[in-house]
């Protein structure tokens, strides 16, 4: 009769977490299909599936993880206010980071044809040029505006998700 048993409290909020970053990692992948496939071209549910396992996989990570941290007492926030509010910053942290790599990864692939890799590292070596081509050929402040104001609806899904 152990599967009758309710949910833990805990359990219910690290998973609403994960599948909200599941939700919008996926909505993200299908904005990249639908901009760059090729007219013609059929739809690849493999490449779809490869792409939604490595998302799966994050988010498992990101779940392991959020687990680990709340069996410290002190850093549980259904017991601890401040630990409450280091979540309510580290969620959206975490999801804003996603989101910039989502379109780092985006734009780099407009530019090379190729998904982003450790390529991108070379890019380092001189990056003023690459930060005024970047600049000149892409709408940088436009994404980062919008990465921080999805970043601030989801601290206010994250901080709702925490209160239920």
């Amino acid at each position: 009769m152990i599967f009758f048993k309710p949910i833990p409290r805990l359990v219910r909020w690290i998973l609403s977490v994960q599948f909200l970053f599941l939700v919008v990692m996926t909505v993200l992948r299908f904005l990249f299909y639908f901009r760059y496939n090729p007219s013609g071209k059929a739809f690849s549910g493999s490449a779809f599936l490869m792409g939604l396992r490595f998302d799966i996989k994050f988010v498992c990570i990101l779940g392991v993880t959020m687990l680990v941290f709340c069996s410290i007492p002190f850093l549980n926030p259904l017991r601890n206010n401040i630990a409450k509010k280091i979540w309510n910053v580290l969620l959206p942290l975490v999801f804003m980071l996603t989101l910039f790599f989502y379109a780092v990864d985006y734009f780099y692939y407009d530019y090379l044809q190729q998904r982003l890799n450790a390529s991108v590292l070379n890019y380092i070596n001189d990056a003023g040029i690459s930060f005024t081509m970047a600049m000149e050929s892409y709408p940088i402040f436009r994404v980062l505006a919008l990465i921080i104001i999805a970043a601030i609806a989801a601290a206010y899904f994250f901080k709702k998700l925490l209160v239920t």
